[in-house]
Formats: structure tokens, C-alpha cells, sequence
């Protein structure tokens, strides 16, 4: 897990570059580049502070939408219960907690009190190079593998 920044406007002064060369090395013509990223909860002055650090004094960073970054407790009744219907479909699997990096209601839940989970289950053989695929021109995952997580999905909603 980490943080990750994806600058994606800048407003330039002369005509803008057309190749992304000209975005790295010629910081003089870069006046302002939006805080876009995502920061580990706790870690967002962090990120403000690398930033800047990367950055030219000449470049002014302007933050376009703020949002809090959030986790949920791993030790609680429900996850015990992801963690038990994952070994009951699949004896060796484990249950860990990730960050997501996309969007998620969670957050706007979170200001309620409300702790959310994402239970995804999905099983793929050892052999397939799944983040290859990953939102990529060829995603795909096996049928088998939707089954499993349909099944584990199921009985973990049964169970609650």
C-alpha cells in the first residue's frame, strides 16, 4: 500500500507541448499542475509535503477537490465472517484487508459512522497473469473464478 499522485491538468504560459518529454523537462513553462493522488489515512500533509518537495518553487499547486481517506477496522465481526466464508469455499485462502483506489461511497458513509467493506470475492488460477489483464484491452477473468466468488458471496450474505 502507498500513496500515488497522477498530475492531470497544467496550464501553460506559451503553447502547450506535444510531447510528453516536454511536460518533465521543462519545468519553466509549467505554472500550475491540480493536487491529484491519493494519500494512506493519515499521511495527507505527507503527500502535500512530497509533492512540493518534487516540484519547482516556480509551480503553483492548487488542490481542485479534497476528500479524506479512510479505513475501516479489520477486526470486527464482519470481516471474521468474509475471512469464514472465503476458507469454507477454499480451505487455504486468507482474508487481508487492501486499499482501494478508486472511487468508493465509503467515504461519504464513513461521515456517518458507517464502517463499509468491499467483499469481492474472485478466484484465479495461480497461473494467469491477472494484473497483465487488469482494465486492460483484454480483461478477463475465468468463468470458474465468477463462480466461486458468486458461491463464497452468496453464503457470506446468507450468513449476516
Amino acid at each position: 500500500m502507498g500513496t500515488r499522485s497522477n498530475p492531470h491538468l497544467q496550464r501553460w504560459t506559451t503553447p502547450v507541448p506535444t510531447s510528453p518529454a516536454c511536460l518533465s523537462n521543462d519545468p519553466d513553462r509549467l505554472r500550475q499542475i491540480p493536487r491529484a493522488g491519493s494519500s494512506l489515512p493519515g499521511y495527507e500533509s505527507e503527500f502535500d509535503e512530497t509533492i512540493r518537495t518534487l516540484v519547482s518553487d516556480a509551480v503553483e499547486i492548487e488542490t481542485v477537490n479534497e476528500d479524506i481517506a479512510i479505513e475501516a477496522p479489520y477486526d470486527t465481526l464482519t470481516f471474521d465472517l468474509m475471512a469464514k466464508v472465503l476458507r469454507e469455499e477454499d480451505p487455504g485462502a486468507t482474508a487481508v484487508p487492501y486499499m482501494i483506489s478508486g472511487g468508493t461511497d465509503a467515504k461519504a458513509l464513513s461521515r456517518l459512522g458507517i464502517d463499509c467493506y468491499g467483499f469481492s470475492p474472485l478466484q484465479m488460477p495461480a497461473d494467469l497473469d491477472y494484473w497483465r489483464l487488469f482494465h486492460g484491452v483484454d480483461e478477463r477473468v475465468p468463468v470458474d473464478g465468477l463462480k466461486f466468488g458468486a458461491r463464497t458471496l452468496r453464503r457470506f450474505l446468507m450468513a449476516c
